[in-house]
């Protein structure tokens, strides 16, 4: 109950319900110790006191998990920039993180059009434990892949839907694209299955359409 409460409050912390947020950190501490504990007061410093005081809470942990919120608040105040700055003079690496850390690092260097490094992260750092704790990795992954087998001039198109005129869409057809664009079919798959085993079948049908395409 303790790790429970205390992730209440960390998704609260990120919204405007910052005093009932507090109130669930205060019952969790009340309940027991955990890093959960920290990280959840970090985000409320985040959200309150700002990225020093944030950073300072989470310190004394030195854990994947622990590293990827402290990755969350300096791209929260410093943009995607900062914080690759950031993991790079702390010597942090995509493998330090968790899976909810990753899915963050990806998501944010698609929407940054950074398509090189998105797929060096995809092709690398990306376990099937991280699948597991995290199946949003799925989409990701999968359009991180597919947008490799798209000319870059068009890539922005397609990570929000699937572009108009679709059936006239370019796409690579020769032996690297065709294997880029199975890689993605087989991924946005699994994430349309795991999305209906959630009982999320809007975010599905999302992915289901790609497989479709």
């Amino acid at each position: 109950r303790c790790r429970a409460l205390s992730w209440c409050a960390r998704i609260l912390a990120v919204s405007d319900e910052v005093k009932v947020s507090n109130e669930y950190l205060d019952v969790a501490k009340a309940l027991g110790v955990c890093e959960e504990i920290d990280i959840a007061e970090a985000f409320i410093c985040s959200k309150t006191g700002g990225k020093k005081d944030a950073l300072k809470v989470l310190g004394k942990h030195i854990t994947p998990q622990a590293r990827s919120a402290s990755f969350m608040i300096v791209a929260t105040h410093e943009k995607l920039g900062g914080a690759l700055e950031w993991l790079k003079v702390a010597d942090i690496k995509a493998t330090d993180l968790d899976a909810d850390g990753k899915h963050v690092l990806l998501s944010r260097l698609l929407t940054e059009g950074l398509w090189d490094e998105a797929k060096e992260i995809a092709e690398n750092h990306i376990t099937a434990d991280d699948f597991n704790q995290n199946s949003a990795l799925y989409r990701y992954v999968a359009m991180t892949y597919l947008v490799h087998a798209i000319p870059e001039d068009f890539r922005m198109l397609i990570l929000g839907q699937i572009p108009f005129g679709a059936s006239e869409f370019p796409l690579d057809d020769n032996a690297n694209g065709m294997k880029l664009r199975n890689k993605s079919i087989d991924l946005f798959r699994e994430a349309g299955i795991t999305e209906r085993q959630l009982n999320c079948p809007c975010v599905a049908s999302f992915d289901e359409d790609f497989v479709l395409w």
